[in-house]
């Protein structure tokens, strides 16, 4: 199987949304995780990336980058990751 990592884009967020809150019960959290992940799209000091697998998302995540008090100018958290089931990558 082969997959392939990218930025997102703005036609992936509501695939990417899907994996990241899969867990969620709240319509409303959905919504609201939709327009925060899409405004992350343009800030210079957050990066989404997805996984994809043929035409469809396997994977997402997002990274924060921030100052630190660690040698060196910035450090990388990551804030949100997800993949789908093993069941799903084998149905494609």
């Amino acid at each position: 199987m082969e997959y392939h990592v990218r930025s997102a884009r703005l036609t992936d967020v509501e695939p990417a949304l899907r994996i990241l809150l899969s867990d969620a019960t709240d319509p409303g959290e959905q919504r609201d995780g939709a327009d925060r992940l899409r405004s992350l799209l343009f800030l210079p000091a957050a990066t989404v990336v997805v996984a994809e697998m043929g035409r469809g998302l396997i994977g997402a995540g997002v990274l924060s980058i921030r100052p630190s008090i660690r040698p060196g100018p910035f450090a990388g958290v990551i804030d949100a990751l997800g993949v789908v089931g093993a069941e799903v990558i084998g149905e494609r």
